[in-house]
């Protein structure tokens, strides 16, 4: 008995040891070096992806005179080509100065990408192979335990079976949180992918005085730093899916999920009723229309009214200014609403988006919370539908204003004799 729990930690062992055994990193089964198990091997050099002084300072500044001749660099260089690369002013300061700046952020964001292509191969391999050997392992000894006529053996063989499956959920909770990997190797990619949008979108087209060489390695650093383990779970947190076995187990949740239609479709049902159109006169793409309609109308009203007075020679000079103070209320009434255009666009979508999520809310704390955002978000439209409304109000008030005036204006000449 002794000698098969032996031999029992012994393959336990050798595959806990998992892909140390396969040597090269990017090994692979008949794949000439060229392919893995994963997918296509890295295209560039390894090299590629670290930096020594020698490297950094070559990219940052490559004229300098060490490189050329060979002798030591120190960390005072690396400081010198920093200064050197946030003064690179070859024709024009400004726009040399800018392009070099963001050619260097680029190519750090390459060597990251090529490292992280690589550790999200890495996962896959990881996640494969222990999957393989100890799924293999599992499913032998559990077959050797039902074959073997001896109890004491099949007891042997039972135990050891369970062991290799307690082993493969173990990893799985204390490596991946039993996250399935194709939901965290996408939520790497989103992170991301939004931390370089940030990038080439916002910051690179600012100048060397708001966005130095500095800075620029800070958030190629940050943009690397996302490609993690844990990185990739908080990204994917709205839609983790569990790993689960065949078998038993899925009959098992196929059965209990059959039972929990009813409340699924009674927490359906409540998702419907808040996550529902709002009316449309608190939509603010409505009011938004609603608002310059309002405004085109009332000062159309007006200037049919400033036109026919100003057939009058007695009223036209002192109704000139009138006109002019129309005309320039209602070009920056519309001015204001038409800037508020994005925002409305934004809420209406996002009413949208948090709304369609609700009434798929898997559980019943992703739907609590989704109903609070939604709610949050019906309140913001409404108080921006009430804030435009407010905007066109605030012109008809004024349109009132000088409608009065010319009022005054009309009864003062009546009041005159004719002559």
């Amino acid at each position: 008995m002794q000698r098969k729990l032996v031999a029992i930690t012994s393959i336990c062992a050798l595959v806990l040891s998992g892909c140390g055994l396969y040597g090269n990193k990017e090994f692979s089964f008949f794949g000439e070096h060229r392919v893995n198990i994963a997918g296509a091997n890295q295209m560039l050099d390894p090299n590629i992806e670290t930096f020594d002084d020698e490297h950094l300072i070559a990219i940052l500044n490559p004229s300098e005179p060490k490189l050329i001749s060979g002798e030591p660099l120190t960390v005072i260089d690396v400081e010198r080509a920093f200064q050197q690369a946030n003064n690179f002013t070859p024709q024009d300061a400004m726009q040399n100065g800018m392009q070099h700046r963001n050619a260097v952020q680029e190519r750090l964001i390459l060597s990251s990408q090529q490292t992280c292509n690589f550790y999200k191969d890495y996962l896959r391999r990881v996640d494969a192979y222990k999957g393989f050997t100890l799924g293999s392992l599992t499913t032998a000894l559990g077959a050797a335990a039902a074959i073997v006529t001896g109890a004491g053996a099949a007891r042997a063989l039972g135990g050891a079976a369970g062991i290799t499956s307690g082993i493969s959920a173990e990893f799985d909770q204390a490596f991946f949180k039993s996250i399935a990997l194709h939901v965290i190797t996408p939520g790497i990619d989103s992170r991301r992918d939004r931390v370089l949008k940030q990038i080439r979108e916002q910051e690179q087209s600012k100048s060397i005085s708001q966005y130095n060489v500095q800075a620029a390695v800070r958030d190629a650093l940050v943009y690397q730093n996302q490609c993690t383990l844990n990185a990739g779970l908080e990204e994917a947190a709205e839609s983790i899916k569990e790993v689960r076995d065949p078998g038993l187990k899925t009959a098992l949740a196929a059965v209990r999920q059959a039972l929990q239609l009813q409340g699924a479709v009674q927490t359906l049902g409540a998702s419907a009723a808040v996550s529902g159109p709002l009316p449309d006169n608190e939509m603010p793409n409505v009011a938004l229309e609603e608002a310059r309609q309002l405004v085109e109308a009332e000062a159309n009203s007006i200037s049919t009214r400033i036109k026919a007075l100003e057939g009058r020679a007695e009223l036209k000079d002192k109704i000139a200014p009138i006109k002019a103070a129309v005309e320039k209320q209602k070009s920056e009434t519309l001015a204001i609403l038409d800037g508020e255009k994005d925002k409305v666009a934004a809420v209406t979508d996002e009413l949208t988006k948090k709304g369609a999520a609700l009434a798929l809310a898997s559980n019943d704390q992703t739907h609590a919370l989704l109903t609070d955002e939604v709610v949050a978000t019906r309140m913001t439209a409404k108080a921006l539908s009430k804030r435009l409304r407010g905007i066109a109000q605030h012109f008809k008030a004024f349109i009132q204003q000088q409608d009065g005036k010319l009022d005054e204006l009309e009864a003062t000449t009546k009041a005159k004799p004719s002559r």
